[in-house]
């Protein structure tokens, strides 16, 4: 959601090397994850990063959230920076303290930061999963459990990669027409997962 440039070109290249190597790095230390949003979209409906997205969508439970900080330092030795972002106060079901996502950056010569990789927490409550995105405006997005705790594979690069369970099923609960290519898209009125739209965080 973050990124700094659209997925083209050498930021292309990048985003591809920087999915293959979290999916090694997941798969060897039984990381739960699922592809997210774009992510996944472009992958399933188009075997590609979409070239109008500016980053890599990625998702886990709140279980798998202190697993994939304890192995951040797997990407610092490959050059990347990593960010974990905590709420700042309760909010609904989340604590002050909590992670809310989890940022893997790349540095260059030429600009301050590249935010390349988004990798969304979301929480257990009740029958589903929860997590916001943004901070003015804050979106709650609520997702069925099974798409968290049960997992297909998609090929890409000649890799598989964790997908949520029944992955059409999934891309229509948010998209819609997930067929059709919509290379604009705000996220507090077009995703049709939003459960709440709060002014801040």
């Amino acid at each position: 959601m973050a990124g700094s440039f659209k997925l083209i070109g050498q930021h292309l290249l990048l985003a591809e090397k920087t999915l293959a190597l979290l999916g090694d790095i997941f798969d060897r230390n039984k990381i739960d994850y699922i592809l997210e949003g774009g992510t996944l979209l472009g992958i399933v409906r188009e075997d590609r990063l979409l070239p109008w997205d500016t980053d890599i969508d990625i998702s886990i439970r709140a279980d798998q959230a202190e697993k994939v900080r304890r192995n951040l330092w797997k990407f610092w030795i490959r050059g990347y920076k990593t960010r974990v972002k905590r709420f700042k106060k309760d909010v609904g079901p989340f604590k002050k303290g909590d992670i809310r996502i989890i940022k893997i950056q790349k540095h260059f010569l030429y600009l301050k930061k590249y935010e390349l990789l988004d990798i969304f927490v979301k929480y257990k409550v009740g029958d589903e999963y929860l997590n916001i995105v943004g901070k003015k405006p804050a979106i709650v997005r609520n997702f069925p459990k099974k798409y968290l705790e049960e997992f297909e594979y998609v090929e890409f690069n000649g890799k598989k990669f964790k997908a949520p369970i029944n992955k059409e099923d999934y891309l229509e609960s948010i998209y819609g027409d997930w067929k059709t290519p919509v290379k604009e898209w705000d996220y507090t009125k077009d995703n049709k997962r939003v459960k709440e739209v709060l002014d801040s965080i």
